[in-house]
């Protein structure tokens, strides 16, 4: 009887997924890309530079990104990259790692709607805004 009983179990991968974990809300499941719209420095916003407008993270759930400076992208960062990327310390940071950049963000706040994230900058507190595109 037992093995009557789990064979009518349904299977992991018939679990839907949930939707509130962190690399979830990153990823969108599978693929989801973040538009830069704000910036501020300790808590105050600032003026975004033009070259920074358009800039995005493509965030896949294999771990794998893509950034995408877009068209107006600063003369200090490469136009694109690809790269990895990993949540650590119970999903309170945010290690981007590719070949022209290395970057452990603090995530201040991960939701459907917003990815906030935050590091230190010349004696300054410097946080990203982004939204989702599309």
């Amino acid at each position: 009887l037992a093995a009557t009983l789990a064979s009518c179990a349904p299977a992991d991968e018939d679990k839907p997924a949930d939707t509130n974990t962190p690399a979830f809300l990153l990823t969108g499941g599978n693929v989801k890309t973040w538009r830069l719209s704000g910036v501020k420095f300790d808590g105050k916003d600032t003026t975004l530079a033009d070259c920074d407008r358009d800039n995005t993270y493509r965030f896949r759930v294999n771990d794998s990104l893509r950034h995408d400076a877009g068209t107006a992208h600063c003369a200090d960062e490469p136009p694109t990259f690809d790269g990895t990327w990993r949540l650590q310390n119970a999903d309170k940071y945010l290690f981007i790692e590719g070949a022209a950049f290395n970057e452990t963000y603090q995530v201040d706040r991960l939701k459907s709607d917003t990815l906030e994230l935050s590091l230190p900058a010349n004696g300054r507190r410097r946080t990203e805004v982004y939204k989702p595109t599309g």
